[in-house]
This record gives C-alpha cells, sequence and structure tokens, in this order.
C-alpha cells in the first residue's frame, strides 16, 4: 500500500496537534518491506511552524504513524528504510538569524531537538523487539562537512562550528546501534523513488544523461558526484569509530 504522513484535508499537511503546517522543507519516504514480500510505502513532511525550534520534524511524523507500529506489532515487517533529504539532526538544525536577542540565545546553547535521539529511541523501543532494522538513506548531508573558515566570524562561526561537531556526533551515535545504519542514495535507491513520481518524471529518468532531458549529462553527474562525496563521508565516520574503539580497547 501507500500513502501520505502529516496530511490532513484537501493535502493540507498538519503536524500531530492537528495545527496546519506551512512551508515543506524535507522529506522522508518510508519503504517497510515485509516477511511475505509486500511492500508498504508512505511519504512525510517536516511541519514549518514559523521558527526552527519550533517546527516538527518528518521524523517525528514516521515515529507516531499508528499504520507502521501496527504492523511491526504484528510481526508482518522484516525490514524499515527510512529515506530522507538530510541526515538525522542532532541538536544541529536551523541557522544563525533572526532577531538579536535569538541570536544570543542561539550562540549560548544547542539547538533543542535531535530526531537521531528520538529515532534511536523508537528503534530500541518499537523495531528492536521485533528485530526490524532500521536503514537510514539520505540525499544530502546538512552542516557536518562545513568547516570554520566557511562559517563567518564571531558567534555565527561558534554556533555553526557547534552545529557541525554535534551533527557529526549524531551520525556516529545512530551508526553505532545495534540495528541501525546510515548510506547514501545509490542508483537503485534513486530508481526506487524515481518510482513513486508522476509519469512524466519517470519518461525524463529513463532518459536521464541525454541531452534535452530533465535529468541531463551535467546533474546526472554532479548527483553521482554528491552521492560518492556523502559514502566517502559516512566512511570516514565509521573509520573514526573504529579507531577510537580499538584506542579505547588499548588503553
Amino acid at each position: 500500500g501507500s500513502g501520505e504522513g502529516g496530511g490532513g484535508e484537501g493535502g493540507i499537511a498538519t503536524a500531530p496537534d492537528g495545527d496546519i503546517c506551512g512551508k515543506v522543507q524535507v522529506v522522508a519516504v518510508v519503504r517497510l518491506l515485509g516477511h511475505d514480500g509486500s511492500e508498504w510505502i508512505c511519504r512525510y513532511a517536516n511541519c514549518f511552524r514559523g521558527s526552527s525550534e519550533a517546527n516538527v520534524h518528518a521524523e517525528s511524523f514516521v515515529i507516531a504513524d499508528e499504520t507502521i507500529l501496527s504492523a511491526v506489532r504484528a510481526g508482518e515487517v522484516a525490514e524499515l528504510t527510512l529515506y530522507l533529504s538530510y541526515q538525522p539532526c542532532h541538536h544541529s538544525g536551523g541557522r544563525f538569524g533572526g532577531g538579536e536577542a535569538r541570536q544570543r540565545r542561539r550562540a549560548h546553547r544547542q539547538h533543542p531537538t535531535s530526531c537521531t535521539e528520538a529515532l534511536i529511541a523508537y528503534h530500541e523501543r518499537e523495531l528492536a523487539p521485533y528485530k526490524v532494522p532500521l536503514s537510514v538513506v539520505v540525499a544530502d548531508l546538512y552542516k557536518v562537512m562545513w568547516t570554520e573558515e566557511l562559517m563567518g566570524e564571531g558567534q555565527v562561526r561558534d554556533a555553526y562550528a557547534a552545529d557541525a561537531s554535534a551533527g557529526r556526533e549524531g551520525i556516529r551515535r545512530l551508526m553505532s546501534q545495534p540495528g541501525m545504519s546510515m548510506r547514501a542514495t545509490g542508483e537503485e535507491d534513486w530508481a526506487f523513488l524515481i518510482g513513486l513520481c508522476d509519469q512524466s518524471v519517470q519518461e525524463e529518468y529513463e532518459r536521464r544523461g541525454e541531452a534535452g532531458s530533465a535529468f541531463g549529462p551535467t546533474h546526472v553527474a554532479l548527483r553521482a558526484k554528491l552521492d560518492a562525496v556523502i559514502a566517502d563521508f559516512l566512511a570516514a565516520q565509521h573509520a573514526e569509530m573504529a579507531a577510537a574503539a580499538e584506542a579505547a580497547e588499548a588503553a
């Protein structure tokens, strides 16, 4: 089956408490594979509430979805794959902006939201008891590859440097959890996601790499390059984790 999470009547997005959402910036697609070979797919999106601190993240809709929980608790689910626009945040979201008072607050504390912690708790509470692995597949990374020399100066640099560090820690925490993983999108992932799009988009994708296609040679090359960069970055995080574990064992 398929569906759309975070949706209200007439296609108006609503938060779990029923409030109407504003613009959509981040998308999540869940793919449940059943033990019997069946498949269930649903799309979710961030709920904009006027500020980064107030927004409801797409992962929150996934975690709250009773359809997923019912299927898992019934022992029907073999695997859950979560496709995301960006990696789950870990006290690393938002941007340094707004009024002076908000900037002062932002400069001296972490962002309050961690979808990483929420997903880890969700896996431990709901998925692990039924031996359902959770694979996170990311199309891009947010802040974690930023370098300090490109972050500006003063409070702006301090805030973004802290966000980048926290974001990297969130990636390592998620990847270190038994039954959880994170990887970059690959060709098979893109083929699956394009398969959920309108027929016209699928037809353009069939012509990918050709001049005149919506997915022209430049688009295809740059997408493949970004996927490779993300894969290398995640592999480097794995290597750092392994080195730290080896050092701790030797100490």
